[in-house]
């Protein structure tokens, strides 16, 4: 199900509002908040995650990679390099009807063993821009949770696995100050270990795909549906999607991250 799905939704509900035996009043706000109440119907009919997501290994440079989507790169991985970190491998999404190209590079510092994921998202065609660009660092937990911290210049509606400890802050950073905050959120988090060292990027990436979607499953916010082709959200799941997506949810969310990253640098200048 895509746009025209939602539309349809949209459009039946917008007419069973009007025809409802209440004041205009009513029929008016019925239909401003009809974010807040349509919104979960939406998000749990139509958004959907591949059940075995896949990526694929690129060339590096990657002459099918559009010029601003690696002009994105570059702005970043300068940065990476002179904080320790060793390039493991480039990959992109392979499914190759997905009208969104997601290019990413995966790093290991050799020394902390954090991981470093840049992802850079755009549109699957050689003259594409650029839709989102995304810096993840990311270490392990004694109980195989996660530490991420995280900066994009976009928001996700899906919420992070409940176990993870993550830092998301929806907006660019530059790489050195968020490097800085990981590390500072690593040192005080008691269950943090070192990652285990990447032989095989693509190998390491694909598991660490399957991993996540099991993950999703375990959180309670996605399903896999009967076939196991694809994930659906769970009612609940659909419903925080749409709440970390509207106001003031949203906003709070943000505040909070942004707090957070601020106190970092203040405990730790």
């Amino acid at each position: 199900m895509g746009s025209s799905s939602t539309h349809v939704i949209w459009g039946a509900a917008s007419l069973l509002v009007l025809g409802l035996p209440v004041p205009v009043s009513l029929k008016v706000l019925l239909l401003l908040s009809s974010r807040y109440w349509l919104g979960p119907v939406i998000v749990y009919f139509t958004q959907r995650m591949a059940a075995y997501p896949r990526v694929e290994a690129i060339s590096n440079p990657d002459p099918t990679l559009a010029a601003a989507q690696l002009k994105a790169l570059e702005e970043i991985l300068p940065a990476l390099r002179q904080a320790g970190f060793v390039e493991r491998g480039r990959m992109r999404n392979a499914d190759h009807i997905n009208p969104v190209r997601v290019t990413l590079v995966l790093l290991q510092h050799p020394e902390t063993s954090d991981i470093a994921h840049v992802f850079v998202g755009g549109p699957a065609h050689e003259d594409g821009g650029v839709s989102n660009v995304s810096l993840w660092f990311s270490r392990a937990r004694s109980d195989g949770s996660r530490i991420r911290t995280g900066s994009s210049t976009i928001s996700s509606p899906f919420p992070p696995p409940p176990q993870d400890n993550v830092l998301a802050l929806r907006r660019q950073c530059r790489p050195p100050d968020l490097w800085h905050a990981h590390q500072a959120r690593v040192k005080e988090d008691p269950r943090a270990v070192p990652n285990a060292l990447i032989g095989n990027a693509l190998a390491f990436q694909n598991d660490l795909e399957a991993q996540g979607v099991d993950r999703h499953v375990r959180s309670g916010y996605w399903s896999r549906d009967p076939a196991q082709t694809f994930l659906r959200p769970t009612p609940a799941g659909a419903l925080r999607m749409t709440l970390r997506m509207l106001f003031p949810w949203k906003q709070v969310a943000d505040l909070r991250a942004r707090l957070l990253f601020l106190g970092l640098a203040h405990r730790t200048a």
